[in-house]
């Protein structure tokens, strides 16, 4: 049985068999430990070049997304519907972020009542 060693060394195969000749059963052995090398180092670079286009493929699944809920934004009638909506979706990011809330709840109460108010009660005035 061989060592693993020889296996993952990075050394040349040529410095192994220095100062002697090897016969056919060095020589197949020799072989086969440099195909195993030349196997992994492919199924390596292939793996990475399947990570890269997961990623690629991910970033643009993102961004199709995040376009298409900008144009929906967009396209509401009023910026008070666009504002609602934009509330209500979340937001698309590769990267989970947290924000944090920096209304207290007097405000938060304050907010949600002006966004509920569909007849303008709240900020119109009568003089």
């Amino acid at each position: 049985m061989e060592s693993s060693s020889s296996i993952y060394s990075t050394e040349p195969l040529t410095t192994l068999t220095k100062n002697k000749k090897p016969n056919l059963e060095e020589t197949e052995k020799l072989m086969r430990i440099e195909k195993e090398r030349h196997d992994r180092l492919i199924g390596q670079l292939k793996a990475a070049e399947a990570r890269n286009r997961n990623r690629i493929l991910k970033l643009k699944y993102f961004n199709a997304k995040q376009d298409e809920i900008d144009h929906i934004i967009e396209s509401q009638s009023t910026a008070l519907k666009a504002v609602r909506l934009e509330a209500f979706l979340p937001p698309v990011r590769s990267k989970k972020i947290i924000i944090p809330d920096s209304l207290n709840p007097i405000e938060r109460r304050k907010l949600e009542t002006l966004i509920d108010d569909d007849t303008n009660e709240v900020i119109n005035r009568r003089l």
